[in-house]
């Protein structure tokens, strides 16, 4: 029993169901290929920030204080899209590679670099890497989504995968500076860039998002409360099933006033308005926690 606890430990099981994720989707084509992603979605990727109120202490303290400040970084997103789609692509951009990485690399006890800014920095670039690998290397699917978005169609971008490659080098080599064991964080990486190089645009940055992001978040999440996966379940339901319906009232709406390609804006809009808010919350998370119980490797494996 010890044995096998250590191996799982060491193999780092909770990002496991990233690559039957790829595996199946990959094997279909169409839209059977968005079955499992779009699944994962409405379910872990909603659920996995549904208890911010968990980890601020001032949501205890001043819940109504939590609230209005998680709700006004909400308003200030959609502000700044009404003003500048632009510069909100920016923030976008920038504030999910801030996350991805910190989720990814900042809590664990692996690091290397004795400066904490030169930590936070490579762990920035391992999320861009994560965050715009894919919508490179699948450069024409992302000029229809940005023309669905409003932004000017014809936006060029010289050897978009040559880019591509040099972001997902500099992932590689910043996987490779935060972590001891660099071969096991280089491999996961590796398998990352050719997951997304593999999948189409969205349905694989939506494996990613859900099946290693979301996954490890929720993992991380139930292990500082010590809860169960019934426990987390029960906590996070009711705000799960809340984004829900937030998201078929716009769809509805949208759709209604026969705005369909305007769907896309108010998924991104949607999606960037709660990373603002979530990403702050798991900020202090990751920051105040403890990094979770590992058994220790004498062998350095």
């Amino acid at each position: 029993m010890t044995l096998m606890r250590v191996n799982f430990q060491r193999l780092e099981l909770q990002s496991f169901p990233f690559l039957p994720a790829v595996l199946i989707s990959a094997v279909f084509t169409g839209l059977a290929q968005w079955a499992l992603p779009l699944l994962g979605l409405l379910s872990i990727g909603m659920a996995h920030g549904a208890v911010d109120h968990e980890w601020d202490p001032q949501a205890k303290s001043s819940p109504v204080k939590f609230y209005a400040n998680y709700l006004l970084q909400i308003a200030l997103f959609l502000l700044l899209w009404h003003w500048t789609p632009f510069a909100a692509l920016l923030v976008f951009m920038a504030l999910s590679a801030e996350h991805f990485g910190e989720c990814e690399f900042i809590h664990e006890d692996r690091r290397t670099l004795r400066s904490a800014r030169l930590l936070r920095c490579a762990a920035w670039i391992w999320g861009l890497c994560a965050s715009l690998f894919s919508p490179l290397f699948h450069w024409s699917e992302t000029l229809v989504i940005l023309e669905k978005m409003g932004f000017p169609s014809g936006l060029s971008i010289d050897s978009p995968r040559l880019w591509a490659a040099t972001l997902g080098t500099c992932g590689l080599i910043a996987a490779g500076l935060q972590s001891k064991n660099r071969p096991k964080a280089v491999v996961r990486t590796l398998i990352l860039l050719l997951a997304l190089a593999r999948l189409p645009l969205l349905p694989g940055f939506l494996c990613f998002f859900v099946f290693w992001h979301a996954w490890d978040s929720v993992t991380h999440q139930m292990q500082a409360k010590g809860w169960s996966i019934r426990q987390y379940l029960k906590k996070s339901i009711p705000f799960t099933v809340l984004a829900w319906l937030g998201v078929a009232l716009l769809a509805s709406v949208t759709l209604a006033r026969g705005e369909r390609d305007s769907l896309w804006s108010i998924l991104f809009v949607s999606l960037g308005a709660l990373t603002l808010s979530h990403a702050q919350v798991m900020k202090r998370f990751y920051r105040t926690r403890k990094s979770p119980t590992r058994p220790v490797d004498e062998s350095g494996l």
